[in-house]
């Protein structure tokens, strides 16, 4: 998905990937580079929040402890 100039944002895609078993930090890079991109890596609150808003109603994306707080994504 594009977050438009028009809308703010700086042109960029980001794409969200579930990973159902979990993901290390380091496999989560290897996969973006393989495909020719790189992790997210927000540089501001709104780029944060564009980001955040991909993910956050898509529990898939999230590992959620006994307490019920959600862990991730990368």
């Amino acid at each position: 998905m594009q977050w438009p100039v028009a809308s703010g944002g700086n042109g960029h895609f980001y794409q969200a990937f579930v990973a159902p078993s979990g993901i290390t930090w380091q496999a989560a890079w290897d996969a973006a580079t393989a495909m020719g991109g790189y992790l997210a890596t927000p540089t501001n609150a709104a780029e944060n929040d564009f980001i955040f808003g991909l993910v956050s109603t898509n529990n898939s994306y999230w590992f959620f402890n006994s307490g019920g707080s959600g862990i991730g994504p990368w």
